[in-house]
């Protein structure tokens, strides 16, 4: 099953969570759906999938390429987790987003906020459940107010995402040091460049 062919499945179950292409919506949802032409995403979160060994991830590893589009499908009937949210890739099952940070991404998805997930990097040698590191974006509409405010804030010294480490920042000074077995400064040099704020072109929708 290709990828067209998963989110078409998804879309008649009303299960997909991430931004379904509008070619496939019907017209009454794509109207509805529009505004996805001309939006933003908005960084919210990065995590290795979970579960990756027990699924099809490891076998699909060496297909797996930064950038490659993701999709994520809320689990109601998972009986192991509430806020179950699977991830999904060309039709095949990776894993799960962790069950321990699902909560209000959970919530928020299922108050129709939309989301676009993809994969940051893959390391074949590390161990399954850090062998595939993504994030997860908001998509929100690129009004031209909205957009002023993005550039502002962004540019501001001020901003909160700066004092966080993988982007140049320090951190909290009072905390003890990060046990994460990611050095987002030295082992991964693709982090200088991780984008907070992420365009959407219009193929993606």
């Amino acid at each position: 099953m290709d990828r067209r062919d998963f989110i078409q499945k998804m879309l008649a179950s009303g299960l997909l969570v991430s931004s379904p292409p509008l070619d496939l919506l019907k017209d009454s949802d794509r109207h509805h759906l529009a505004w996805l032409r001309d939006s933003i995403g908005i960084f919210l979160y990065n995590d290795y999938i979970r579960g990756f060994k027990y699924y099809e991830g490891v076998s699909l590893l060496a297909q797996l390429k930064p950038e490659d589009e993701l999709e994520l499908v809320r689990e109601y009937d998972n009986p192991h987790d509430d806020y179950a949210i699977a991830v999904y890739w060309e039709g095949h099952k990776l894993g799960f987003l962790p069950s321990q940070k699902n909560e209000v991404i959970a919530n928020l998805l299922d108050h129709g906020v939309l989301l676009e997930s993809r994969i940051v990097y893959t390391q074949p040698e590390a161990a399954p459940w850090e062998m595939c590191f993504i994030g997860v974006w908001v998509l929100m509409p690129s009004t031209p107010a909205f957009m002023q405010y993005l550039e502002w804030f962004e540019n501001s010294p001020d901003a909160g995402f700066r004092k966080r480490k993988e982007y140049g920042g320090e951190g909290n000074l009072d905390k003890k040091e990060d046990k994460d077995p990611i050095n987002f400064g030295e082992e991964k040099e693709e982090w200088e460049d991780y984008p907070y704020f992420m365009g959407n072109d219009e193929e993606s929708v």
